[in-house]
């Protein structure tokens, strides 16, 4: 659950929908990431020749470097919210 008093925070409804996109385009890269390397694993299987599974090789490891990319950014999108301790709140009681 995301407490409530994190959206009168400046810029955080900005920095959660960023955080949030990226979460999605890294979900479909991990989909991706399966999807063409089971294909190239199945074609190296077959004994097909490396020219037909390099397309396969080549779209997981771009994939495989959007999702590293993808960490980087949100490191770097989450470490300033942290660090800025302007703001203090009590706990959270239920």
């Amino acid at each position: 659950m995301i407490d409530k008093r994190l959206f009168k925070l400046p810029k955080a409804k900005i920095m959660l929908a960023m955080l949030a996109g990226l979460m999605f385009l890294q979900a479909f890269a991990i989909l991706g990431q399966g999807i063409f390397l089971a294909r190239a694993i199945v074609g190296s299987w077959k004994q097909q020749p490396f020219t037909e599974i390099a397309q396969d090789v080549l779209l997981f490891f771009d994939l495989l470097f959007i999702t590293a990319r993808y960490q980087l950014v949100s490191k770097m999108v989450h470490e300033p919210l942290c660090k800025s301790n302007n703001y203090t709140f009590a706990p959270a009681t239920t």
